[in-house]
């Protein structure tokens, strides 16, 4: 498993919830590791917590914004509103933009 993926798995699930709704570090992980999603939290917490240092994405504690790196209790992940205007802007939706087949999942999970 690389960065990237997470990376791509991390934007594509918080497009998909929108700017009212957040994700748990967790559905990614359990997304790309299957039976070994575990193995994959400290990566997903570190690449996000990239992505919020760029503004791609808000991570939030009971609602609340956090700097994941020192952040200990569980953490959601939210789309900025930045990234949310420009795709608005580009025209982006859902349906022009479904989410991606990932190989290897063990139920299938989309991404």
């Amino acid at each position: 498993m690389n960065s990237d993926m997470i990376r791509q798995c991390i934007l594509e699930q918080v497009q998909q919830r929108g700017l009212e709704k957040s994700i748990c570090p967790s559905a990614v992980a359990r997304s790309l590791g299957g039976a070994d999603w575990r193995s994959l939290m400290p990566c997903v917490r570190a690449i996000g917590a990239e992505l919020a240092q760029s503004g791609e994405i808000r991570v939030l504690q009971k609602g609340k914004p956090v700097d994941p790196r020192t952040a200990t209790r569980p953490i959601r992940f939210q789309q900025s509103a930045q990234i949310a205007e420009r795709q608005i802007a580009e025209g982006w939706t859902a349906e022009k933009n479904p989410p991606i087949e990932v190989e290897g999942g063990d139920r299938g999970d989309k991404i």
